[in-house]
């Protein structure tokens, strides 16, 4: 059904036969998945970017998203399909190269080719990609030899997702970046300084100077609805948590970071006591930023 419809090019009708299909599947069934894997990608090389095509390409990558998920809770000799050698070889052995079994193939197939998404019209379809990226991943968390490479492939078109005009592919591009944190901290810490801290940086301060002249209760009731205010509030509660995980080795960007939150102590307190407060509850995991700690 799915290729019949590619065929015909018939966009509004796609979206709810592709849900339909996937509410069929058996998604323990392997090579019932596959086919359908195959079918999504393939799906993502017969749309052109546009907007109409939006809902149809974000379904078919939540589709793809659903998949690395499953692959992400695979066993790890479902994933690596020589894991036995690997844990059996002798230390003065060559190191055995991962041989990953097709699930895991399919995994980075899919990176490469949400990738070149990411820059898409349709923030349906970028927010789409964003998840998917996230989820590809940290499905591949396990095998350090697919995982850096990939995790440097895509960081460039990750990093500018944190200047996208939607706030939530923003939201999306940063906890991608968080989860990253987890994983490789050594691996990226410089890059975080170099790339991504500039884009927060410049959000943080930008809002903090709008949020001012705003009272709590104007606050509490946009909150769930204005994605802006939503981020300002995810970055003041995690950001701090983050920078101790990856750690900081530049004396400028600590300074950096200690004049943007310090920004959250200034003004009327009641105008900023909402973000203030998580900003305090967030300096414990790092006290060398706590400016009020002598207060």
């Amino acid at each position: 059904m799915i290729v019949k419809f590619k065929r015909l090019n018939c966009n509004p009708q796609l979206p709810s036969v592709l849900k339909s299909c996937l509410q069929l599947i058996d998604w323990r069934n392997l090579d019932q998945i596959k086919a359908v894997i195959n079918q999504c990608l393939s799906i993502l090389d017969f749309y052109q970017d546009d907007e109409e095509n939006g809902i149809i390409l974000a379904t078919v990558i939540d589709c793809l998203s659903k998949f690395c998920v499953l692959c992400s809770e695979l066993p790890i000799d479902r994933q690596i399909e020589n894991y036995g050698d690997k844990c059996n070889q002798d230390e003065n052995d060559c190191e055995i190269k991962p041989k990953l079994t097709w699930p895991m193939k399919t995994v980075i197939d899919i990176l490469r080719s949400i990738r070149t998404w990411l820059s898409s019209r349709s923030s349906f379809v970028r927010n789409s990609s964003l998840e998917c990226i996230d989820e590809g991943l940290y499905a591949l968390r396990n095998i350090q030899d697919e995982y850096l490479p990939m995790v440097h492939q895509t960081w460039s078109s990750l990093v500018l997702r944190l200047n996208d005009s939607s706030i939530s592919c923003r939201i999306s591009s940063y906890q991608t970046i968080q989860r990253e944190a987890e994983i490789c901290s050594s691996f990226i810490r410089r890059r975080f300084e170099s790339d991504a801290w500039p884009h927060l940086r410049k959000f943080l301060i930008s809002r903090a100077k709008i949020t001012k002249n705003m009272n709590v209760e104007s606050i509490s009731n946009r909150f769930l609805s204005d994605d802006s205010l939503r981020f300002q509030s995810i970055l003041c509660e995690t950001m701090i948590r983050l920078i101790a995980k990856i750690g900081y080795t530049s004396e400028r960007i600590l300074e950096e970071y200690r004049d943007v939150f310090w920004t959250y102590y200034a003004g009327d307190n009641e105008q900023m006591a909402m973000l203030r407060e998580k900003v305090k509850e967030s300096l414990k995991f790092l006290p060398q930023v706590d400016k009020t700690q002598n207060m």
